[in-house]
């Protein structure tokens, strides 16, 4: 199965006291959640002060 970044994975929330972050994979009844710490959260996503598709670039 391919993973489309843009709208299969999405950050829901980091867990509290500084935790790690919840990933949802997938979307409706097949999604899941993980928790994932930082050093691989940050793998997965392109860190950019270039404006992406469906992103909004906040100053701040």
């Amino acid at each position: 199965e391919q993973i489309v970044l843009d709208t299969a994975v999405q950050v829901v929330r980091r867990k509290p006291f500084g935790g790690p972050l919840v990933v949802r994979i997938g979307a409706g009844t097949a999604a899941h959640e993980f928790d994932v710490p930082d050093s691989i959260a940050s793998s997965l996503w392109v860190r950019s002060d270039a404006p992406h598709e469906g992103c909004t670039l906040e100053s701040a």
